[in-house]
């Protein structure tokens, strides 16, 4: 098996990781290429996928047009892992998460917790969809979620954090998003 992946974030190295270990769990053959902005036409690509079975393409690389050509061309079977392909045709998996989110904030929600804090990224609609369905279903009102905002790097996380503390809201429980 193939695995075209970025090396970008240090989650996608973890993921990639997962994946290889999985693979080799289950008495695979597993090679990884890890590619960087746009190495979508280097030859390795077309020598690694003569020598494979099939093919995984990891992360953002599912939105690269010249490797989806060059995947459908080679006659091989891949799928997409993380993000949906902008192609509808292009098998995928990836994960719900709106519905990861729902059953967070359920979760958080059991736990006697009401005034909760969500730092992460506010223009994430599916994450914030997930979240507000939670608090429907729980009865309480979504409007009550004290939001701060991130753009779900570490960084800053810990900025949006800080913030949180000195805005002396109340809050007995954080829902943290960070996509690295």
């Amino acid at each position: 098996v193939l695995i075209l992946h970025e090396n970008v974030q240090r989650y996608q190295t973890e993921a990639l990781e997962m994946m290889l270990g999985c693979l080799m769990d289950r008495g695979l053959h597993a090679v990884p290429l890890l590619l960087r902005n746009g190495d979508s036409t280097a030859k390795g690509i077309t020598d690694a996928i003569e020598k494979v079975d099939g093919i995984v393409v990891a992360d953002w690389i599912s939105w690269d047009d010249a490797i989806f050509r060059l995947l459908k061309s080679s006659g091989k079977p891949f799928i997409a892992l993380r993000h949906r392909p902008r192609q509808p045709q292009i098998p995928f998996s990836a994960e719900d998460r709106e519905e990861a989110f729902r059953l967070l904030a359920r979760h958080v929600i059991g736990l006697g917790h009401r005034k909760i804090a969500y730092v992460g990224n506010l223009l994430d609609e599916e994450r914030l969809a997930g979240l507000k369905r939670g608090f429907k279903e729980a009865g309480i009102n979504q409007e009550e979620l004290l939001r701060i905002p991130s753009r779900g790097r570490t960084h800053e996380g810990f900025k949006s954090t800080k913030s949180l503390l000195k805005n002396g809201a109340p809050f007995t429980a954080v829902i943290a998003q960070n996509d690295e």
